[in-house]
This record gives C-alpha cells, structure tokens and sequence, in this order.
C-alpha cells in the first residue's frame, strides 16, 4: 500500500473566502497564530469549522483533497499521512479531512492519519529561528514515517505529496527523496489539473563523503578545526549544531546500511585483491592472520539460498571467513545490530548447511574501513567484547585500515572518486592493524 505523505497548507481555507465572507474576520484573528494558541481561539476554531465542513464536500473545495483523492484513482488503496505546520489555519485543515470526512475518504479507500505528532513544532514563516527549528523536527517525522524495523520503507512505497504547505520546505522533502529514490507530486486544485510527476535522478550519492562525515556529525565532540571548517563548507554544521541537511545525512547513515552499494563494493573487491596479490605487511600476516592460504575467494556463497561471504581464504580443510565493512557499522547501533544479526543468524547459525560444513572454520576477520583514526576512539571495549562474544572460541579478530586523502583530493573531487583513485594508484590497505592495538 501507497504512504502518501501530505504536506497541508490553507488552501481550504482561501477558497471558501473567495466565495464566501462570514468567517472573514475569524480568519484574521487566527491567521499565522502557532498552534499553541488553539484553546485560546477555540470559539473562532470552531466558527470555521462548522463553515468548511459542509464546503469542504464540494468539488476543488482544496488542493490537499484534489491531489489525495487522484492518487487514490491511480493506486487503489492508500495511506495518507497528514502533516500541519505550527498555525491553527493548518491544523483546522487537517482535524477536518480526518473528522466527519475521514469515514468518507475511507469509503473510497483513503485512509487518513493525523494527530497531534504530525503538527510540527515551530514550523512557521514568521521567524527565521523558527523555521530553522521546524525544518529540523519536519525532518526528524519525515523518517520516523519512512522508517521500519529493517530501514526504510522501498521507493515503490512511498510518495512526497506537496501540492499544500509552505514552499520553503520543497527542498529538504527533494533531498530525502532523491536518497531514497522516492517520488514527489503535486496538482493545481482544478478538477482537470493532472498529478504532476517529479521522479528522482538516476543518480547515486556520495557514499564516501557520508563515511567521511558520519561519525562527527554523531558525536559533535569530535568536531573540531579542520574538520569543522569542512563541514561547515558542506552546509552541515554550523553554530555548534548540525544543520537540517547534516541531520539529513546521520538519519541516512542510520537508519540505511552503506555497504551494499558500488562505493562498498568497490572497497570489498580491493581488499580481495590485496588477498590475492599478497599485498599486505608481513606483521600484519604474522600477528593478525597467522594462516597461509593456497585459494581466495571473493562473494563466495555458503551454499544455495544462503548467504555470502564476503572473502573466503582456503588452505586445504581449513577456512578463514573475511567481512569487509565501514566503520559506521561498528559506532552506529542500528548497523551494528544489522551486522551482528547477519553474522549470528546468516553465517554461523548456517555452517552446518553450507557446503562448507566438513571443513574447518579457522578464523573469521571483521575488517573496517575509515578515513580518520580519530573515530576510532568510538569504538568502546563493550563493542569489541560484544562481537568478541559473538564467536565464542572461535578465533576473532577486528581490524582497520586507513584512506588517506589528501587535501586537494577533498576538494577538487567528490570523496568517492578521491577514494577509488587512491586505492587504485596506492598501496594503503597493506597496513591492516587490530583495533584492539590501538
């Protein structure tokens, strides 16, 4: 089913007033008020209310109605989800689509939700203050409605409906969708005005710039000279906070594993190929590895409809299983716990199903990757003993490695471009150390 997230402005409201002027004055006494001032204005709520409700049954009686009731014509079956700016002209619109025309809508397969978690706090034009605030709580209920247990809701799941609200937030509901793929409409209210169609670039963002800054957006600590110059110049920090866009890329990071994508690929094969060519230091085969492989293998399934593993080292009957992660998926909770789960649940739990199982797991390695040594104090005792626990007695190590870049690879480039180039042209990944040494 369709979740259609609404933004609701006042269109509702005008309409009726070019038509009609008996609750003119009503109008004016509430228009721009913060929503904190209903009870207040309570009587005069309710003025207009009586008015809209028989109007708002009327054909274009709003651009809301108009955009919802086409999508419904289009998809079957529909969820909508309501969101009010902080006015009580916005709320008023939303209490009436899901009151007495909620059981109607539902008839024709629209259901609507709203309460008072979809006003979004300070989400006002008469403050810049306050609209910075807004913006940033839009953004935190935007993913709290395209979150699910596992992530986030798929593209052919969700749609950015924003024929109504205040048009200064067309750009951060542009940018969340662009990341997950998401579309976006919008109609004029006329009954003959087409829905209009805003699907994403087919382009991907910079997975790198994410790793990057991730961790210093979540533990602002961190943050600190250079690195605060940069995010700054990024438009992700500023004044001792993130900003709406930096809150952007931590829920995205979040609450999306980034691994799975040709950025994560990419640094998954190189890994593989530092296996095969045997790039890497003696001290690190010596201390960390201890095991001479005769067969490496990249992508190596565990057996039909089972998992990967990501590189597999082989020397005759013995194995060595090798994943290859950023290191998000070690500081970040939800990745975390996403890693865990597919390591207890989809590799080990399964051994005896593999077509591996007459063999003997030696070894499994977590290699993380990062930019900045810095993040590598997040990395707690409790994390390295809960994964450590993971494997019980089989034989456990957590290691890093470094990409550098310089800093005119920062700037003239995307990062992820920088990180391919240096990876290619270089030889970094021959330092592996334990994160346990450091």
């Amino acid at each position: 089913m369709k979740k259609i997230i609404t933004t609701v402005g006042t269109s509702l409201l005008t309409n009726y007033l070019e038509k009609n002027s008996d609750i003119k004055s009503y109008y004016n006494a509430i228009k721009d008020k913060s929503y904190s001032k209903y009870n207040e204005e309570i009587k005069r709520v309710k003025r207009i209310k009586d008015k809209l409700i028989k109007f708002v049954e009327q054909e274009n009686s709003c651009a809301e109605l108009t955009s919802i009731t086409k999508l419904q014509e289009k998809y079957g079956e529909i969820e909508v989800y309501l969101i009010a700016t902080d006015t009580i002209e916005s709320v008023i619109v939303c209490e009436i689509l899901n009151g007495d025309l909620k059981k109607i809508l539902k008839e024709k397969k629209i259901t609507i939700f709203f309460d008072n978690n979809y006003i979004i706090e300070k989400l006002r034009v008469d403050l810049k203050a306050n609209f910075e605030k807004g913006i940033d709580n839009l953004i935190d209920k935007l993913f709290n409605i395209i979150e699910k247990k596992d992530g986030v809701y798929t593209k052919d799941s969700v749609i950015f409906n924003i024929t109504g609200g205040y048009k200064g937030i067309i750009p951060y509901f542009s940018a969340i969708a662009q990341i997950f793929n998401y579309e976006i409409v919008y109609t004029f209210e006329d009954k003959e005005s087409e829905l209009i169609f805003i699907k994403p670039l087919p382009i991907e963002i910079d997975r790198g710039l994410l790793e990057l800054y991730y961790p210093y957006l979540d533990n602002l600590e961190l943050i600190k000279d250079e690195r605060e110059k940069e995010l700054k110049k990024l438009g992700l920090y500023n004044d001792n906070k993130i900003t709406p866009l930096g809150k952007i890329v931590l829920k995205t990071v979040k609450k999306t594993p980034l691994a799975k994508d040709v950025f994560g690929h990419f640094i998954e094969y190189k890994v593989y190929e530092y296996f095969i060519e045997k790039y890497f230091k003696q001290n690190f085969i010596d201390e960390c590895l201890d095991f001479e492989y005769q067969k490496v293998g990249h992508g190596v399934p565990l057996g039909k409809s089972l998992t990967d593993i990501d590189i597999m080292l082989e020397n005759n009957q013995d194995i060595v299983w090798v994943e290859v992660k950023p290191i998000s998926y070690l500081i970040d909770k939800f990745n975390r716990e996403k890693l865990i789960t597919q390591i207890r649940d989809k590799q080990l739990a399964k051994w005896n199903e593999s077509k591996f199982k007459d063999k003997s797991l030696k070894k499994y390695m977590l290699v993380v990757y990062l930019y900045n040594k810095d993040v590598l104090s997040l990395v707690t005792e409790e994390i390295r003993n809960k994964f450590q626990e993971l494997f019980g007695e089989l034989d456990f190590d957590l290691c890093y490695f470094e990409i550098k870049l310089t800093k005119s690879d920062k700037r003239e480039q995307t990062i992820t471009s920088s990180t391919y180039q240096t990876l290619m042209k270089d030889l970094q990944i021959k330092t592996l150390k334990r994160i346990t040494n450091v």
